[in-house]
Parts: C-alpha cells; structure tokens; sequence
C-alpha cells in the first residue's frame, strides 16, 4: 500500500502505468520485477550514457526485440522510460 508523499505521486501516473506496474507486482512502482526487463532498462541506460542520439521510443523498440519483452514490458518502458526527459 502507498501512502504519504507516494501515493500523490503514484496517483498522478496514467491509468496505464499504474495497471502495469501492478501486473508486474512492483513495490516502488519504478522496479519491474522481470529479469529481462531490468536487463533491458540495464542496456538502454547503457545506450543513453554511450551518446546514442536515437529517440528513445526507438531504443525501446530495440530492447523489446533484443530481451524478448512481452507487449506488456514494452509498453511499461514507452509510459516510463522513454518519456523521461
């Protein structure tokens, strides 16, 4: 259960996000708990420090067919990490 300063902010997340993070069972809502997915957000923060100037929806793209994510996991990295700025 969140509560506090964290469920102000879990309550501002798009329906979306919040339905898959609780399909994935996450406590911080942040961590998957799938191990390809984390190798996945692993390997596209890799790209990003490396100076890759791809869009970051593309990225995702690539990292889905690379790890074998579920249409699940990648649309959880298009909510979450490719809209990050």
């Amino acid at each position: 259960m969140i509560c506090g300063k964290g469920r102000r902010e879990w309550d501002r997340w798009p329906l979306r996000v919040r339905e898959m993070a609780e399909h994935f069972g996450t406590d911080s809502r942040l961590a998957p708990q799938g191990e390809l997915l984390r190798r996945a957000m692993r390997w596209l923060d890799e790209r990003r420090r490396e100076g890759i100037e791809l869009p970051r929806a593309r990225l995702v793209e690539e990292a889905a067919v690379r790890f074998n994510l579920t249409p699940w996991e990648e649309e959880f990295l298009l909510q979450t990490w490719a809209r990050e700025v």
